[in-house]
């Protein structure tokens, strides 16, 4: 999910007073929307420091703009975001394994490695459970999003209205 916030007037303020507005309610959206979209994520094998652990906000600074993102490098953020369709690539089996370990009695006789290949076969099939919902996946990021934008929206008037201030007062 993508949120853009874009001046559609031409600002009364010094353009370096607003860039620089901008970057601290810019610094203030991304802690917003990385603490939602953590409060969102599942629990996992690894606690915080699997996918909740993993998610993480920078702001990037270009020329003409800049950006806030709010993301996990890992290779399943994916796949657990929207879900994994029917008839996709079987996860890997590896990867499930510590999952299978965790979440899952293992009765004599069964392997982790066993369980885990045969909810891989499964999921390749049929889809992730996640997959099989309306919408698709856990969307921790879109919902995360949604539940900072009330915040991030205000942390940008603000941001004008200070702005607009300092720029008054000097």
């Amino acid at each position: 999910m993508r949120l853009d916030i874009v001046v559609v007037k031409t600002p009364l303020v010094h353009p370096e007073a607003l860039r620089d507005g901008a970057r601290a309610a810019l610094y203030e959206s991304v802690g917003l929307a990385e603490k939602e979209v953590k409060q969102g994520t599942p629990e996992g094998v690894g606690g915080m420091s699997g996918m909740r652990g993993s998610i993480f906000s920078e702001v990037r600074e270009f020329p003409a703009y800049l950006q806030g993102i709010t993301s996990s490098p890992l290779p399943y953020a994916e796949p657990l975001e929207f879900g994994r369709q029917a008839g996709a690539r079987m996860p890997p089996v590896s990867a499930l394994i510590p999952w299978v370990e965790k979440f899952i009695p293992i009765k004599t006789g069964e392997t982790a490695l066993g369980i885990a290949f045969a909810i891989a076969r499964y999921i390749a099939a049929h889809g992730s459970r996640s997959w099989r919902q309306s919408p698709p996946g856990v969307r921790m990021f879109e919902r995360g999003l949604e539940r900072a934008q009330p915040q991030i929206e205000a942390a940008f008037e603000r941001m004008v209205g200070e702005v607009s201030t300092r720029v008054l007062t000097n």
